[in-house]
């Protein structure tokens, strides 16, 4: 007879053995395996091999229940929603009454917790490590006006009302000073002084701006005591400033460019010359204009002062004088000799009719008298020599 050995009844087929259902036998029977380690034979997803599930169930057969698979939740005992971290607890799901941050630093007070605001009652209201922070910054007794204050906290002594808490010197009973600032906190500023007005000086000219003004006792960073700035955007301009010709009024006196405007004259012909009846005062040439008025004709370009004159009866250089010193003297030749008499004369480019360059005529009402005429015996200088009859009436 062989061997038996002793196999263990798997009711739950995950391949593990119940130790309390056994049976002997020489070959493994259907339904039996050879271990005896499952924990639970009733159930084929609980055995040594199984992943442990939050559930309370000894799922891998370990001797232990949901191992390393549990929350920690912490108590929150004011219902704050924040938990104390001292009052842990180990669960698969959250219990009533507890949380998951530990967070709290007062577990009483449901008005305690991170987040919180800060009161002024000696306790450390949102969990920070400080107490009554910013209820009374600088020391002087009185907390800020603005803060809620809950009982008699040793940290404001002298109450709230404070309206400048960086500052001990101010607050509620303060003594009022002259300095733009409500010193004792009773919403007026400066009561039961006289001010003065200071005007804005932006651009640092010494000049106020009228448009700008503070009331205080001295003169505020920036202000000046007089309105005069017509213009605070610039520290050039200002009363008694250096006008410039620039299209401003430097100086306030209500004009602009006075005394430094330079007079320009048009130049329709572009020969660089202007005319003085077409003038306009700018600080720069316009288009078409320039400094000097001696343009005596400004719709030719060939006339101007400097020019070279020519004879074309036109004052080309513009001296007041026409074709002077290319002009020539024509002499009256009344009666056809071709000598003229000085008593008749004209200035001309070219010979007029009736007219000849000699002056030698002693008789322009006769043809026959003339220099080189044959001298008769007729009691005429006939060849104009200054006698009379010479030689001819022998």
């Amino acid at each position: 007879e062989g061997v038996k050995t002793t196999f263990y009844r798997d009711a739950d087929g995950d391949g593990y053995g119940n130790a309390a259902v056994t049976v002997q036998a020489c070959i493994q029977p259907a339904g039996y395996v050879a271990n005896s380690i499952d924990c639970d034979d009733t159930n084929a997803a609980i055995s040594p091999d199984a992943v442990e599930a939050c559930n309370g169930i000894d799922d891998n057969c370990n001797g232990q229940t949901d191992e390393g698979v549990m929350t920690q939740y912490f108590n929150d005992a004011d219902g704050d929603g924040y938990g104390n971290p001292y009052q842990i607890g180990l669960a698969c799901s959250k219990p009533a009454g507890f949380v998951t941050n530990n967070s709290d630093c007062d577990d009483t007070r449901a008005a305690v917790h991170p987040g919180a605001t800060e009161a002024c009652n000696d306790l450390d209201d949102n969990c920070n490590g400080q107490t009554d922070e910013g209820c009374d910054d600088d020391h002087d007794g009185y907390c800020d006006a603005t803060l809620v204050v809950v009982g008699t906290p040793a940290v404001c002594p002298n109450g709230v009302g404070d309206c400048n808490d960086a500052n001990a010197a101010i607050h509620p009973g303060a003594t009022e000073v002259c300095n733009g600032i409500d010193d004792n906190c009773n919403g007026q500023t400066d009561e039961g002084f006289v001010t003065t007005p200071w005007y804005r000086d932006a651009d640092g000219d010494g000049y106020g701006n009228p448009a700008l003004s503070t009331q205080a006792c001295t003169m505020p960073t920036g202000y000046v005591a007089n309105s005069t700035d017509c213009d605070d955007t610039r520290a050039t301009v200002h009363p008694g400033g250096s006008e410039v010709c620039n299209g401003l009024d430097d100086n306030c006196n209500g004009s602009t460019d006075e005394g430094v405007l330079k007079m320009y004259f048009r130049d329709a012909d572009g020969d660089g010359y202007g005319a003085a009846a077409n003038r306009v005062d700018a600080c720069s040439a316009p288009v078409g204009y320039v400094g000097n008025s001696g343009d005596c004709d400004d719709t030719r370009a060939s006339v101007h002062p400097g020019a070279t004159e020519v004879c074309n009866g036109i004052d080309d250089d513009c001296d007041g004088s026409t074709d002077e010193g290319v002009s020539t003297v024509y002499f009256r030749d009344a009666d056809g000799d071709g000598y003229g008499t000085i008593n008749g004369w004209v200035r001309a480019c070219s010979q007029p009719a009736g007219y000849v360059t000699n002056m030698s005529d002693c008789d322009d009402t006769r043809a026959s008298v003339h220099p080189g005429a044959t001298e008769l015996c007729n009691g005429i200088d006939d060849n104009c020599d200054g006698s009379t009859d010479e030689y001819a009436c022998g």
